[in-house]
């Protein structure tokens, strides 16, 4: 895939402006913490799922795609229905 130096800037500025305003989630495990861990985070830590949501709909503006496992900085494709629209939907 080739990118022109002005993506590539664009992508770099969006990506140190989103470490500066809030904590950035890379690594889901969607399908083993949908259930229990972010609902759970809502009720006990709710600025914290926010931030992980919010890293979500960065990886969707990115990638065109929620996460579902997103690993060593790739999406793996391996998990089947989609755990980031619900971990959304209970967010809020």
């Amino acid at each position: 895939m080739h990118f022109s130096g002005k993506r590539i800037i664009n992508i770099l500025l969006h990506t140190l402006i989103s470490f500066a305003a809030f904590a950035h989630s890379t690594v889901f495990s969607l399908w083993d913490t949908y259930r229990n861990l972010h609902p759970l985070l809502t009720l006990v830590f709710p600025k914290r799922q926010i931030e992980m949501v919010q890293s979500m709909l960065d990886m969707y503006k990115e990638n065109g795609w929620l996460p579902k496992w997103k690993l060593q900085g790739n999406e793996t494709y391996v998990m089947v229905g989609d755990p980031a629209s619900i971990v959304i939907a209970d967010t809020y």
